[in-house]
Formats: structure tokens, sequence, C-alpha cells
């Protein structure tokens, strides 16, 4: 399954992050920090994201571009 993960630096977040991908799940997390995250998993697509101002659909696309090959 293709999952948009948000969180997934955070405390709880890294910990289901991690059991997602041992489950086998296809994972993109939009995250503060993507390099952060690449440290721990770099397996995974990771981009830039501040939900502060991610308030239209415009903002949300590069999270789906994420998933383009």
């Amino acid at each position: 399954m293709r999952i948009l993960f948000l969180g997934a630096n955070g405390f709880i977040g890294s910990r289901v992050l991690a059991r997602l991908l041992a489950d086998g799940h296809e994972v993109c997390a939009a995250v503060r920090d993507p390099e952060r995250l690449a440290l721990r998993f770099p397996e995974i697509a990771a981009v830039h994201a501040d939900l502060n101002r991610m308030i239209g659909p415009e903002d949300w696309r590069p999270c789906s571009a994420a998933w383009m090959p």
C-alpha cells in the first residue's frame, strides 16, 4: 500500500514508520526536515512540508510528485 505519512521524524512517528516499512508498505514522508529523516530512513521518499503553510491543493503537489519515478 502507498502511504503519505506526516510526523515521521517524531518519537512515535519514527516507530510507526519503521513498522510500515517492515510490513512492506511504500511510504512517502512529508516532514519539516527531509535530510534528518534520510539519515535514519534513506530508503524512503521524503519531501519538505510546512503544515502551517500548506493550505491549498497546489501546496500538496510536491508530495504527490514524490511518487513519480
